[in-house]
């Protein structure tokens, strides 16, 4: 039976032997988390991922892929660390401060609040990876403190990174339409892989903040869980299906985010959106000017880059938006077939300065205040 070439080890085909030359030097992609000189054909890469989503399908799961430091613990250097904060760590009996030794270094090791009880929790609906820049000795040390190795499917380290400090999915043997990624650094990923993101608030223990600390507020491995949760029930939502190519995990997510009041857009794709608009307006001779960004905050949670043309803030001072709110719902209640919510409140940081507090209605009712917040509307 002739050979197919499927991987390479040290330029020879792991099945007959001959060298890669020899073999037609077919496109390969170095893996070397799994062996250090191993490289697999791409036909043979997507054969893999294809029996992986067999099996994820079956088990009705997804792929989870997991960054370490800010997102699942903290870690310093021992000799960074301030005395003040050695004697605390030595005082309090934290149960989740560890100390690792590695061949050059020794670090102390704090796990983010509910580290562990989240990887419980996500195990049993994503197979599991860890994707970090750190280096592969530091990475399989802190992967013990969270389980063992035997937890992930993978561990992809600095060494293993194709680019220079660069994460990518062409590394992880699973399609990128059953991946999320949970990450508080969105710049570290490659740009076709942003769809596949969940970006985690930065997690910091060190230096110590407050001496003696022992209760940490904190939620955010479980305001991320609640986000994967659903979007793994809406993925496999319904019964007997062949799920196979037919759902994307991306497109659930973006569901996921919209009505969750999220964007799933990097700061780049933002403006190459914004691109493209205006370049249809100037096409069709409508005048234009450009959108500029606010950073807004909902309900207390930062919403990412909506688009609010230039000429159409609000200026009502928030004497005379709480006043405009009482009219409004009282018109609603004497004219009984509109349904009315009581509005909620942006806080806005415009340009660098804070504004005045604005009014979203929660259902959209507000024709002139949607349209001002609409992140298509140009003017």
């Amino acid at each position: 039976m002739e050979c197919s070439h499927p991987s390479f080890k040290e330029n020879k085909c792991t099945r007959c032997n001959l060298p890669i030359a020899d073999c037609g030097n077919p496109a390969t992609i170095p893996f070397r988390y799994i062996d250090d000189n191993l490289s697999i054909t791409v036909d043979e890469v997507k054969r893999v991922r294809d029996v992986n989503m067999k099996f994820l399908t079956e088990n009705k799961k997804l792929h989870l892929v997991l960054d370490l430091d800010h997102t699942l613990i903290h870690s310093m250097k021992i000799k960074k660390l301030k005395s003040t904060d050695k004697e605390t760590i030595k005082n309090i009996k934290y149960d989740d401060v560890f100390e690792i030794k590695l061949s050059n270094s020794e670090y102390v090791l704090k796990l983010r609040p509910g580290a562990r009880e989240f990887l419980d929790m996500v195990s049993s609906m994503f197979e599991l990876s860890i994707f970090t820049i750190g280096k592969r000795e530091y990475a399989h040390q802190v992967v013990e403190q969270l389980g063992g190795l035997s937890r992930f499917s993978c561990v992809i380290a600095r060494e293993d990174c194709l680019k220079t400090r660069q994460k990518t999915l062409d590394l992880v043997l699973s399609h990128k339409q059953t991946v999320l990624i949970v990450d508080d650094t969105e710049q570290v990923w490659e740009k076709s892989c942003k769809e596949n993101l969940i970006t985690i608030k930065r997690y910091d223990f060190f230096p110590i903040k407050e001496e003696g600390i022992v209760v940490e507020m904190d939620k955010e491995l479980d305001r991320v869980f609640e986000m994967l949760r659903e979007v793994h029930s809406l993925f496999y939502d319904g019964n007997n299906e062949d799920y196979g190519m037919k759902k994307d995990a991306r497109e659930v997510l973006k569901r996921v985010l919209i009505g969750r009041g999220l964007s799933c857009l990097s700061q780049e794709q933002h403006q190459e959106e914004d691109q493209k608009k205006l370049g249809k307006c100037i096409e069709k001779g409508v005048e234009v000017c450009r959108v500029k960004r606010l950073k807004i905050k909902f309900n207390g949670a930062w919403l990412e880059n909506p688009c609010v043309p230039t000429k159409r803030l609000d200026c009502l001072g928030e004497e005379r938006v709480n006043n405009e709110d009482q009219k409004k719902i009282s018109e609603s209640k004497e004219g009984s077939s509109v349904a009315m919510s009581r509005p909620k409140r942006l806080r806005i940081t415009f340009n660098g300065v804070v504004q005045k507090t604005y009014c979203v209605p929660n259902r959209k009712r507000y024709k002139k205040t949607h349209e001002v917040f609409n992140s298509s509307c140009l003017v």
